[in-house]
């Protein structure tokens, strides 16, 4: 991964060819369907606004947007436990918060 980007002073500023190569997009977690299969999602500090069904249906669109073994970014403060779909992940980077979608 350090290919892809160079560390300065507290930040990280990604490689102009993986920046090409990355999709932004606004989209509702409330509102809104799957758009897309994504590696990676990430979704920082998001969850805690939410009440349980809220965040619920979003772990939901984020399991049905990642492929098996994509990933899931989660703030530091938030959580997969009481997800009723914490059975389809599996902690890739425990201290980061970074899951895995499970295989099956």
């Amino acid at each position: 991964m350090s290919d892809y980007y160079t560390a300065n002073y507290g930040r990280a500023v990604f490689d102009e060819s993986l920046r090409n190569r990355v999709v932004f997009s606004d989209h509702s977690l409330v509102t809104d369907a799957v758009f897309g299969e994504m590696q990676f999602v990430s979704c920082r500090n998001v969850l805690i606004y939410f009440d349980r069904s809220f965040q619920d249906r979003a772990v939901g669109l984020f399991r049905d947007t990642l492929p098996r073994k994509g990933f899931l970014g989660l703030g530091s403060k938030e959580s997969l436990r009481f997800s009723r779909h914490a059975g389809d992940f599996g902690e890739f980077v425990p201290e980061e918060k970074i899951y895995q979608r499970r295989e099956a």
